[in-house]
């Protein structure tokens, strides 16, 4: 098949384009990594990685050639427990893999003008996009951007919506210019593009810029003075974490980038050659040194960022001392976000955890994904309370499955209205999942019956007391209720 270039605007494309779709972040109970050095026979670039504890890699070659043609190139695997790599696709089928991202049994990667879907187990290519007729040598990042595919052309300082279904692309174009993209990220909360530049000014200074793109305005916006050569680019819990090859061979090789403070500081533990698109996986980061040949496996270091790895020491003397063990199991469950009763988890978190182990056996990844979801959202919300070990009402954890379920019907509803009834299906499958956790949904006249109670109450009698009698219905239904549901039936009883 031959690509056929959709030269898009931005507006047209932020409309079309399906509504956000929340990757998942490597969490518990994922297999847990141990710092390692992995020798790579070449040059890798990125990183990705399953369910299963599998590192996958992209190498360039055997020769640091990226923007040629050569067959040189490849895709690896680190299987779970081993630091033996292994290559998955053949050799000639490949010249220069860069960017990498994992789902749902595939992988998508950037090679000079083309972008490939290929299958993780088998290696065999199941779709492509050719790029080569907007005449760049070096596509780059990827990223997964409001549902769609998008990567960075470093060449040409441009980035494209891509379809590997369909081989076709378009490009996202700007208000202000931007200068060699390099890493790519979605942040789902503020709805806005993160993207770091590789670039040096006429006197070869180090002026990568970290930026942010807002995809409906398509205005950037500049997150940070500070200047690189950046590379890699992951988004988690209001902050930014990036490669800077500026740093090249020195412990702040990645660094991160706090979005409420705007201060950064250095989170890697260890000196980095060549740090490239690298990965958090839980506590961990997996990076890749392009220019030593090698991938790491390290804490992820910092004063920022509390992680398992702080607690390493004390794993070790818990098993010599059982009291310690004791204290460390609890002390752990705090640090994670979970809050303990009488020994056990809350229920809403022990059925979260006991759920993505059911899911993991059966390999359910849509259970699998939704719960890490829903997981990472009630420990940023507990976090965001009160800070780390933060306990949360029933009320509030309530509320923040609630809002899970919103934003999935939310993006059911957008993905229908584009005539793609198969992403919906997904969302809907997800809030399946989540509906689990919540109270039986009340009847129509169980809710008549609370709503007359609060026009009693409130005396509301206009449509100018929708608000007051909405907030007061909501507190009361507790989400038993489907919000538009609610809203149309406090209408009705008002003039």
């Amino acid at each position: 098949m031959k690509a056929t270039p959709l030269l898009l605007c931005l507006a047209c494309s932020a409309l079309a384009a399906p509504p956000a779709k929340k990757q998942p972040e490597p969490a518990e109970p994922l297999p847990a990594l141990e710092k390692n050095t992995i020798a790579i026979d070449g040059h890798p670039e990125s990183v990705a990685a399953d369910a299963e504890g599998n590192i996958y890699f992209t190498c360039i070659g055997s020769r640091l050639t990226p923007t040629e043609k050569d067959k040189d190139g490849y895709l690896g695997v680190i299987p779970h427990g081993s630091t033996e790599p292994k290559k998955i696709t053949d050799v000639d089928t490949l010249d220069a893999p860069k960017g990498l991202l994992y789902q749902d049994g595939f992988l998508y990667c950037t090679d000079v003008d083309m972008v490939f879907k290929i299958n993780a187990k088998t290696g065999a290519i199941e779709g492509y996009v050719d790029l080569s007729p907007s005449r760049m040598k070096f596509l780059n990042d990827l990223a997964f951007i409001n549902g769609r595919l998008m990567v960075s052309s470093t060449d040409t300082n441009q980035i494209f919506y891509v379809d590997t279904n369909t081989s076709s692309y378009g490009e996202l174009v700007t208000k202000q210019p931007i200068y060699k993209p390099n890493g790519l990220a979605w942040d789902p909360e503020r709805k806005v593009i993160y993207l770091c530049e590789y670039a040096t000014d006429e006197k070869g200074k180090p002026s990568g810029r970290l930026l942010s793109i807002n995809p409906v305005s398509r205005e950037v916006t500049e997150l940070s003075k500070e200047r690189g050569q950046y590379d890699g680019l992951v988004y988690r819990d209001n902050a930014l974490y990036y490669s800077d090859w500026s740093k090249d061979k020195k412990p702040e090789a990645v660094r991160r980038l706090d979005l409420k403070t705007g201060r950064s500081a250095p989170v890697a533990t260890g000196p980095v050659e060549g740090a490239a698109d690298f990965i958090l996986y839980d506590s961990m980061m997996v990076v890749p040194g392009m220019t030593e040949k090698k991938i790491h496996i390290m804490p992820i270091g910092g004063k920022n960022n509390p992680g398992c790895s702080a607690f390493i020491p004390l794993i070790r003397a818990a098993a010599a001392f059982p009291a310690l063990a004791a204290f460390f199991n609890l002390r752990l469950e705090v640090h994670l976000g979970m809050r303990l009763v009488n020994g056990n988890m809350n229920k809403i978190s022990d059925q979260i955890m006991e759920g993505m182990k059911t899911a993991m056996k059966a390999k359910d990844t849509v259970t699998l994904n939704t719960l890490r979801a829903l997981k990472t959202a009630l420990t940023n919300t507990a976090i965001a309370k009160g800070g780390l070990g933060t306990l949360l009402e029933e009320a509030e954890e309530l509320a923040v499955v609630r809002k899970q379920i919103k934003q999935r019907e939310d993006s059911a509803e957008q993905f229908r209205s584009a005539g793609r009834p198969e992403l919906a299906e997904k969302e809907e499958a997800e809030i399946a999942v989540l509906k689990q956790f919540m109270p039986a949904e009340l009847t129509a006249e169980e809710t008549a019956a609370i709503l007359e109670t609060v026009m009693k109450e409130t005396g509301a009698s206009t449509k100018k007391d929708m608000g007051q009698v909405m907030k007061l219905m909501q507190e009361r239904t507790a989400g038993r209720v489907n919000g538009k549901e609610l809203a149309r039936m406090v209408s009705a009883r008002l003039s």
